[in-house]
């Protein structure tokens, strides 16, 4: 939500968690194209980030991105992400399959990250 009108702009969670073998979770985000570009999504990923390092106590954060949006691997990037690989024909979405790209950021990183 916009927190300027309350407005409905987009969505964002954890879309797994996996709390006692690996405290790990993937993350997943989604913004109307009229506000991309804007710094929303960053906003938005740095308290989910926060919130699972420190409350849900994950040591690893992972995002499934598609090859083709530069945007979002950008951003990522610039937050601290680092790319692990391409996961071939991963998902199947509107009848066929697609490559996604696998990005982490380890607790370790964003600690270091935070005291620069």
């Amino acid at each position: 939500m916009l927190k300027e009108t309350s407005e409905l702009v987009g969505s964002c969670g954890y879309n797994n968690w996996i709390k006692e073998e690996g405290h790990r979770g993937e993350i997943g985000y989604d913004l109307g194209k009229e506000y991309w570009g804007q710094g929303i999504a960053a906003e938005v990923l740095e308290a989910m980030l926060d919130y699972g390092f420190t409350e849900m106590k994950l040591n690893r954060v992972e995002a499934l991105v598609e090859p083709e949006n530069i945007a979002s691997i950008k951003m990522l990037k610039r937050i601290g992400f680092q790319k692990e690989g391409l996961l071939r024909d991963y998902q199947f979405v509107k009848g066929k399959f697609i490559d996604l790209e696998m990005h982490s950021l380890l607790k370790r990183d964003r600690m270091i990250q935070d005291t620069k």
